[in-house]
């Protein structure tokens, strides 16, 4: 589910996961990044995620994201609910 909403400021990115013992990177435009861990984001949530991390403050421009995930043990498990992409509209042009 990936889900368009209006930003405060600037252009953004928040995933909504639970990590039951995985390791995952995020990877933004090729380089790793670390993320913001966001405290009870109302829509991940409301999905059943246990964490939400954020990429805020992206200048106005085409990103990739890639998230890399390992289970270190067989009892490890990771759970991924969604994204939501921020962006802010410049309504006075």
């Amino acid at each position: 589910m990936l889900t368009a909403v209006r930003a405060a400021t600037g252009t953004g990115l928040r995933l909504c996961l639970t990590d039951y013992g995985a390791r995952y990177l995020l990877f933004l435009d090729g380089s790793a990044v670390v993320p913001v861990t966001v405290a009870d984001d109302p829509q991940c949530v409301s999905q059943g995620a246990a964490t939400t991390v954020a990429l805020a403050e992206l200048e106005f421009k085409s990103h990739s994201v890639t998230l890399s995930v390992q289970n270190p043990t067989a009892e490890s498990e990771f759970w991924f609910y969604g994204g939501i992409i921020e962006t802010n509209i410049d309504v006075s042009r």
